[in-house]
């Protein structure tokens, strides 16, 4: 796993804490992340990645912790897609 991924998720989880702090404070606000279908099922042979996109625990966490007091908390995990180009070369292998 690459430093900067591992920077990454602890940049989220205290930027989560620091607004979700603010957010309480006014009982409002929605805290939105961006997540990856990997930090909900592995995938073989990528497990610094996987463990890099293990941020839907702290959505979770974070949710159960505010949503009772006013906050939302969301994580977006988009699922795969099958761009053209990946029909393209599937066919002339």
């Amino acid at each position: 796993m690459a430093a900067r991924d591992g920077h990454q998720s602890i940049r989220t989880l205290l930027l989560c804490r620091y607004l979700g702090a603010q957010m309480l404070t006014r009982r409002c606000g929605s805290i939105v992340n961006g997540a990856s279908i990997a930090g909900l099922a592995a995938v073989s042979h990528r497990s610094a990645y996987n463990a890099s996109k293990h941020d839907s625990s702290v959505d979770r966490d974070a949710g159960r912790g505010m949503g009772g007091r006013g906050v939302r908390v969301n994580a977006v995990a988009p699922g795969g897609s099958r761009p053209k180009w990946h029909a393209d070369q599937a066919q002339r292998l």
